[in-house]
């Protein structure tokens, strides 16, 4: 376990972070996506989808983030686009009642630029992994506390 205090005091089931990694086709359509919610001792749950159409998936992956803003589990992404292409396709296919206030946002890629000297993830083979989540949840673990107080 972590000795410094950049986290939450994490118990077993105690969920402070949801990694989200969409996949997407023709890079602007979601074609699936996994979820994994984390504290800073497990990786306590993942979700993926990708059986539904576009529409029926991005609902379902709103329904998560309002149970991150409910319970304030900051959101972790691996590039920073990923918002931007969920709310152009949010607008583009008509859905109501999508909301981001309140959700706390990290960008690893843009932590990464500022804080070291290459990107990880595209020097990696992450975007192919089978676990994406987990690999962002690891990756997280390894820089978080590299960051001065107050940046994450």
């Amino acid at each position: 376990m972590i000795d410094n205090k950049w986290f939450c005091e994490p118990d077993e089931q105690r969920e402070c972070w949801c990694f989200l990694f969409p996949q997407l086709k023709d890079n602007s359509v979601i074609d699936g996506w996994e979820i994994g919610y984390g504290n800073p001792s497990k990786l306590t749950r993942k979700i993926k989808n990708k059986k539904q159409n576009e529409e029926q998936m991005i609902r379902e992956l709103l329904c998560e983030l309002y149970h991150c803003r409910k319970k304030c589990i900051t959101l972790i992404t691996y590039a920073y686009d990923v918002l931007l292409i969920l709310r152009t396709r949010i607008i583009l296919l008509n859905i109501k009642d999508a909301c981001f206030h309140g959700i706390k946002h990290i960008c690893i890629e843009k932590l990464l630029e500022e804080y070291f000297l290459c990107n990880i993830i595209k020097s990696s083979t992450m975007i192919e992994s089978s676990n994406q989540a987990e690999v962002l949840w690891n990756l997280f673990l390894k820089i978080g506390p590299m960051f001065p107080v107050g940046v994450i």
